[in-house]
């Protein structure tokens, strides 16, 4: 190895010729030594702890000047009494009284606009501090989240509305369904009170298959009452003509009433055939001899 290769191994850090560089200058000795030339007593302040070299020193200073006539606010310690907590929260921003808080206008469909929910979102946000820009944007975010929800819900109900209407159009074949549909909803009528219609409409218990059928066989009862010149003639009940082609096509597939109906010598034809009379009349009027 030539003397030039030795010296250009050996050289230490810093300028070309080898000379290295001042300590404030980032020369020999590492960023680490740049406060050895304070004095003593300034050397382990821990200000100085986490400043790596001169120019993050002059990086800080500047950003000290310019903190100067700013307006500071001090963290409460976790002991803060509620005074203190109060006058925290005002520097940040928040109304002096709840009634301060301005919300934004919502479009979202089924969000509560209610000033009873408003009045509490606005007690609750200044209990807890929150500034004018959070406490709108919180309550955006809850209104969003509860018109979210009523719509899943709704959404939810009336497929099973849709699920429900099915099942029965299965069980209830042609216009079977619409007949029996229209007896239950007169059954309601009948025996039930505004507030029943209320709960069954808002429960969604009014799409409740075994409901239906309840009332549909309520309002068959009444159907057969009324042709026949029963008691619920004297409710002021009108079954109507379609419940009682709906009855005839019942009979006329009841094995049983078919029998008696059909064979003078069966026992109850007599009854059978009056029967069947009476339900032609209503669900013909005007078309069958009295």
């Amino acid at each position: 190895m030539n003397k030039f290769q030795r010296h250009v191994l050996r050289a230490p850090e810093g300028n070309e010729d080898g000379s290295g560089g001042s300590t404030l200058t980032g020369g020999t000795g590492g960023a680490a030594d740049w406060r050895g030339s304070l004095p003593e007593d300034l050397r382990a302040h821990p200000a100085l702890t986490d400043i790596k070299d001169v120019g993050g020193l002059a990086k800080s200073f500047v950003h000290a000047q310019s903190m100067i006539g700013a307006d500071k606010i001090v963290l409460p310690k976790a002991d803060a009494s509620p005074a203190e907590m109060a006058d925290f929260y005002n520097k940040l921003g928040r109304p002096g009284a709840a009634d301060g808080y301005k919300f934004s206008e919502t479009t979202v469909e089924g969000a509560p606009k209610d000033e009873a929910t408003q009045k509490w979102a606005r007690d609750i946000f200044h209990k807890h501090g929150l500034t004018q820009k959070q406490a709108d944007g919180l309550y955006q975010d809850y209104v969003a989240k509860v018109g979210g929800d009523m719509k899943s819900m709704q959404e939810a109900r009336s497929a099973q509305r849709e699920q429900a209407l099915e099942q029965l159009r299965g069980e209830w074949k042609g216009n079977e369904f619409d007949v029996n549909v229209q007896l239950a909803q007169r059954a309601v009528k009948t025996f039930g009170s505004e507030d029943l219609v209320k709960y069954l409409n808002e429960s969604g218990e009014g799409d409740n298959p075994m409901l239906i059928k309840l009332f549909a066989n309520i309002g068959k009862q009444l159907g057969e009452d009324q042709a026949f010149g029963g008691r619920s003639s004297q409710s002021g009940f009108v079954a109507g003509p379609e419940a009682a082609k709906a009855e005839i096509g019942k009979l006329q597939t009841d094995t049983d009433f078919q029998k008696a109906y059909m064979n003078r010598d069966a026992p109850g034809h007599k009854e059978a055939v009056e029967r069947m009379e009476r339900l032609f009349k209503v669900a013909y009027p005007g078309k069958v001899e009295s």
